[in-house]
C-alpha cells in the first residue's frame, strides 16, 4: 500500500469545517490532553489558556498514491502530535505522539510512516531557497556553508 499526504486549505474558523471535520477536531483535542472543548476553542483558543487551541494545525487528505482515493483524514498539530482517522469517520486509525507514529495495524503504520517522511522531505525542499542548500548557485558554482 502506497499512501500520500495531500495538504488541504487551513481551517481557521468553524465555518471552514465540514460537520465531520469539526467533530474530528474536537476528538483530536480530547485525545491530545483529555479535555473536551468545542471546535471554536480548538481552532481559535479560549482567550485564557493558549494550550486550549491546537496550534500549528495542518489538515491532510491521505490518499492511495495510485488511485488518488481519499482513505484517511490526518490532523497534525502542536508540532509533534496528530490524529489520523478513517476518511469521513471518527474512527482513529493512528496517532502521532512526540513525532512518533502509533498504529495497531503494522502494514498501515509502515505506509503512513513512509508517506509522512515523504511529506516532511517535500516540505523541507519547498522551504529551502536556491543557493542555501550547499549545492550550486545559478551559475553552477559550489555554495559555501
Amino acid at each position: 500500500m502506497r499512501l500520500k499526504f495531500v495538504l488541504k486549505p487551513p481551517l481557521i474558523t468553524p465555518d471552514d469545517c465540514t460537520e465531520i471535520q469539526a467533530k474530528q477536531l474536537e476528538l483530536c483535542a480530547k485525545l491530545y490532553d483529555g479535555t473536551e472543548r468545542p471546535v471554536e476553542v480548538v481552532l481559535q483558543g479560549d482567550g485564557e489558556d493558549e494550550e486550549s487551541q491546537l496550534m500549528f494545525l495542518e489538515v491532510h487528505d491521505v490518499v492511495d498514491a495510485d488511485s488518488g482515493e481519499v482513505l484517511y483524514d490526518a490532523y497534525l498539530y502542536m508540532v509533534d502530535s496528530g490524529s489520523i482517522f478513517k476518511h469521513g469517520t471518527l474512527e482513529e486509525v493512528a496517532m502521532v505522539i512526540q513525532f512518533g507514529l502509533e498504529c495497531d495495524d503494522e502494514e498501515l503504520g509502515q505506509a503512513l510512516e513512509e508517506a509522512m517522511a515523504n511529506r516532511t522531505r517535500l516540505t523541507q525542499a519547498a522551504t529551502t531557497s536556491p543557493g542555501q542548500d550547499g549545492g550550486e548557485d545559478d551559475e553552477g558554482k559550489a555554495n559555501e556553508q
